[in-house]
């Protein structure tokens, strides 16, 4: 899903809010990524899943490793970047509080940290199609 970003009063199609849905997922599956030309920071959430955060920056609090939901922050990934020509990656994340446990909260939670007004929305999660 695909939601466009108003930036001083304006909307580009360059900025804009991409949620991933894995509705067939055993459990609660989802990422949130803010984009602005490039992905600028993450958010992903799967219980369980190991994230390795690989040649992090020396003297930096970023752990080692994370097991289950992350955010890869813009301001540990931005030395990451050489200009905006060119794509990056996001190698670097942080562990998602732990109150944070449903779709909803960490929607409102990630436009929070990224100063996007949210206000009253119906963005929800896809429903599963499988049956079994």
């Amino acid at each position: 899903m695909k939601f466009p970003i108003e930036v001083n009063g304006e909307q580009h199609s360059s900025h804009t809010l991409i949620i991933s849905a894995f509705p067939d997922a055993d459990e609660l599956k989802f990422s949130i990524t803010l984009v602005y030309q490039w992905a600028v920071c993450r958010l992903d959430y799967e219980i369980g899943r190991r994230h390795s955060n690989v040649n992090k920056p020396i003297g930096s609090n970023i752990p080692n490793f994370i097991i289950g939901p992350h955010y890869h922050p813009w301001r540990e990934n931005r030395t990451k970047i050489s200009d905006m020509h060119t794509a990056f990656k996001l190698p670097w994340a942080v562990p998602l509080g732990a109150h944070i446990r449903q779709f909803d909260s960490a929607l409102r939670w990630f436009c929070h940290e990224n100063n996007i007004e949210l206000r009253e929305h119906a963005i929800e999660l896809p429903q599963k199609e499988r049956l079994i």
